[in-house]
């Protein structure tokens, strides 16, 4: 009997260390070296100082996309000419992709063009022009703000009445959601923390996340985030763990191997969860996680009235990117008519 537990737990452990192995392999950068079929392209030098810098995830996607492309048009990077990219996309990227894998591509593409354009400090720049800005990307651009609906704050107080908090994935929910919209985070940012990014000092709690760029940047949390951090953590008796994911699965099953602190919810789990709620509340399902980041902007601009405050809160890097986002979830307000009244009637 000891003998058949032993192995039943054995080959538990073992099944959950294959998986996670899998996991690791698919998340792991594949090596620049592995393509010998671009290895004689003149130019290729500068793919590797091109990505140097970037996030794993971000140089593997764009690797694969410029070496893609290349090897389409059989030419070193600075012959490539505006002809190449539009027979490209016509041949290889229409007939296959979406529309936001399409514009993926192209992003890279022209990134890395744009890379070629600036002088390296010994040579000339290497192009003068970027041949991606002979492709109208009309017919396949796509915005991140137009994907989802904004979530009203009506809705997202009839969200929050539909989460049972008795159970402890209801508590995490709960936690989840209002770390997106008080935090203006994005969601990957938030559901990838670990304890070990939270500080607790006194009464206020100061967490670490890691930017699109891979840098640390520490901010407060807001009190109505990090009360109910303390009771999930209270309630998953995790507040001396200095280590483990922030988030949790819940609902494993008894006979579950998947009950460590280091694996967390999965994205896509999350939002079936909003739509699962908005559903309950009798509303439309067509949001997103992002939406409650559109929401935290909203709510951001309303109570400061300050563009760079709101630039600040959504962490962009240009002012333009935030005065698009705003114009995209915020009604535009005229503040003027008063004073166009006053002139009018006076004169």
């Amino acid at each position: 009997m000891v003998l058949l537990a032993f192995s039943f737990y054995f080959l538990t452990d073992l099944k959950h260390l294959k998986r996670m192995k899998r996991k690791e392999k698919t998340m792991k950068l594949t090596p620049l070296n592995n393509l010998p079929e671009i290895r004689s392209i003149a130019g290729l030098e500068y793919i590797y100082s091109w990505l140097s810098g970037k996030p794993d995830t971000t140089k593997k996607g764009y690797y694969k996309s410029l070496t893609d492309f290349l090897l389409f048009v059989n030419k070193s990077p600075y012959e490539v000419s505006a002809f190449d990219v539009c027979r490209y996309y016509e041949n290889c990227l229409k007939p296959t992709y979406s529309n936001s894998s399409i514009g993926l591509k192209i992003s890279a593409l022209s990134s890395f063009f744009n890379y070629l354009m600036k002088p390296n400090g010994i040579e000339k720049p290497l192009m003068t022009f970027n041949p991606v800005d002979g492709l109208d990307r009309k017919e396949f651009k796509s915005s991140p703000y137009g994907k989802s609906k904004k979530m009203t704050a009506v809705q997202f107080q009839a969200v929050e009445k539909q989460i049972n908090l008795k159970r402890l994935s209801g508590l995490r929910d709960k936690l989840y959601f209002r770390w997106l919209v008080f935090t203006g985070k994005r969601r990957s940012a938030v559901l990838k923390l670990d304890l070990s990014d939270v500080t607790f000092e006194d009464e206020t709690v100061f967490v670490k996340y890691q930017d699109k760029g891979g840098n640390g940047q520490t901010r407060q949390l807001p009190d109505p985030v990090s009360a109910v951090l303390i009771e999930y953590l209270e309630k998953t008796n995790r507040q001396d763990e200095k280590s483990g994911s922030v988030f949790l699965i819940h609902n494993q099953g008894k006979n579950s191997s998947r009950k460590r602190n280091d694996l967390r919810p999965s994205g896509v789990n999350m939002i079936k969860r909003l739509k699962r709620y908005m559903n309950k509340a009798g509303l439309s399902e067509d949001v997103t996680l992002h939406s409650l980041r559109h929401l935290g902007a909203d709510l951001e601009y309303r109570a400061t009235g300050d563009v760079m405050k709101v630039m600040d809160f959504l962490g962009h890097s240009h002012l333009n990117t935030t005065q698009i986002y705003l114009s995209r979830i915020s009604p535009a307000m005229d503040e003027t008519w008063k004073r166009k009244a006053e002139i009018l009637w006076q004169s």
